[in-house]
């Protein structure tokens, strides 16, 4: 097999050497509210590896990305959420191209935070990639929630770029009684 990066004779699907090229560059973002967004990769760094999500390879690379970003939040916060009981939410959790893109990044951390999956999705099967502000503020996902009430959660996704989809989604989840905590995405695509 060769490594898909480096087209080097590799078993993994990103080599070592790849691999370590594939830097974390942790932000925080203050949102509407002042609700908080924590990301660990600029979108301009993997762009070509989260677009990847549309293929039958994405899952392999979305978990590669997701265990960095794991291994990197618990050094961080350490045992913090150990004794708490808090769950995770994926924005828009539903197989697409035969993964659930969300599903594979709250799979990764749910040593610490209890995954719900697929509880989470829109009624709108609208895609946002490339489209203007105005498009997105006038095309709404209409999420819908069936999962449980009285939780506390943190939101995740794999890009954030206008905030708009984890605004509504934050929503949503605070009329059915969630307390959305912050949220956490793999990446910004904010230039900052």
């Amino acid at each position: 097999m060769k490594c898909i990066l480096c087209q080097s004779l590799s078993i993994r699907l990103i080599c070592p050497s790849c691999d370590k090229k594939i830097t974390l560059s942790p932000k925080k973002r203050k949102t509407f509210d002042d609700f908080v967004v924590y990301s660990f990769f600029n979108y301009q760094d993997i762009e070509y590896l989260l677009r990847s999500k549309y293929s039958l390879i994405g899952s392999r690379i979305y978990k590669i990305l997701a265990r960095k970003a794991f291994l990197y939040f618990i050094d961080e916060v350490g045992s913090t959420f150990d004794s708490l009981n808090i769950f995770s939410i994926g924005i828009d959790d539903r197989v697409k191209k035969y993964y659930s893109h969300c599903g594979v990044i709250i799979k990764e951390f749910d040593s610490i935070f209890y995954p719900l999956f697929g509880v989470l999705v829109s009624n709108n099967d609208i895609c946002y990639a490339g489209k203007t502000l105005a498009y997105r503020e006038s095309n709404k996902k209409d999420f819908i929630y069936t999962g449980k009430r009285n939780i506390d959660v943190v939101l995740f996704d794999d890009i954030i770029t206008t905030g708009l989809s984890i605004k509504e989604a934050r929503e949503v989840l605070q009329k059915n009684g969630v307390n959305v905590l912050f949220a956490l995405t793999l990446s910004d695509a904010r230039n900052i």
